[in-house]
């Protein structure tokens, strides 16, 4: 009986995957505080999709800042859909083609954390995407988003 107990005090709770929205759109003050930041707003909706996997789909809209600063890919919006998994409670989304994965490093249920190292985004014709989020590849950052109705993740 008491072994049960301990082993009942002591297992972790499971862990829920992140379902539905999570925005964030940043100040105007941050990204001029932040100018090697190349997301002024992105969204991520988590799912069930057709096929009936846990995924999720991206919306980032670009600052003109970072490595995309003064180019074609300043200041636009771009999508991409990713397959996401839970292994041992910690959630992970990765685009194919090797195109980058992030991390849900924190979820308080109300907003989460993605941690990633190369996030590309935008669908392109050929494997991979057109714009990297990350603002240093291969050098992790960190985007927190908040908890959103559902057409906070709707891109216009």
């Amino acid at each position: 009986m008491r072994l049960a107990l301990v082993a009942a005090l002591t297992t972790a709770p499971a862990f829920a995957e992140p379902m539905g929205c999570y925005h964030r759109t940043y100040s105007d003050a941050h990204i001029a505080a932040h100018p090697e930041q190349v997301v002024s707003a992105i969204s991520v909706a988590f799912g069930i999709d057709e096929y009936d996997q846990y995924s999720a789909s991206v919306a980032v809209s670009t600052s003109n800042g970072g490595h995309v600063k003064d180019t074609e890919l300043a200041l636009r919006t771009f999508e991409q859909g990713l397959l996401c998994w839970n292994d041992g409670g910690e959630v992970t989304c990765s685009v194919d083609c090797d195109g980058g994965f992030f991390e849900v490093t924190r979820d308080t249920g109300d907003s989460i954390d993605l941690t990633l190292t190369y996030l590309w985004v935008g669908e392109t014709e050929e494997c991979g995407g057109a714009v990297d989020i990350a603002e240093v590849s291969g050098e992790p950052v960190v985007y927190r988003l908040y908890k959103s109705p559902p057409e906070a993740c709707v891109v216009n």
